[in-house]
């Protein structure tokens, strides 16, 4: 019973997620923070979403095996755009920072997938 509110739970975070990042590019699209917390969270919901397909019991195993895949990749991309907004919301200026959180996301995806 606790993998099975673990699995829903975790389609429900893709789907909650999605929505939210949605509502918010919806109020400026061209804004950049708005922008920046639309990508993270569209990152949350593409993590959530995969473990959501992992999760559930009659899942073909090559679709699990991908969903696991996309969701790792994923989820190696969220602390890097998490960053992102948070410099942006603060005007923080590091650009060479940034640079290297995100070659290192790079990194882990591709040694994700």
């Amino acid at each position: 019973m606790i993998n099975t509110l673990y699995t829903y739970g975790m389609g429900l975070t893709a789907v909650c997620s999605y929505l939210l990042g949605l509502f918010v590019v919806s109020k400026n699209i061209r804004h950049p923070l708005y922008k920046s917390w639309f990508y993270f969270c569209e990152s949350v919901g593409t993590w959530s979403l995969g473990y959501f397909f992992t999760m559930l019991p009659a899942i073909p195993r090559d679709f699990a095996l991908l969903s696991s895949r996309v969701s790792h990749a994923s989820g190696a991309l969220i602390p890097a755009l998490f960053l992102r907004y948070v410099f942006i919301w603060l005007d923080i200026k590091k650009k060479r920072l940034l640079i290297s959180c995100y070659i290192s996301s790079c990194v882990l995806v591709i040694l994700s997938l």
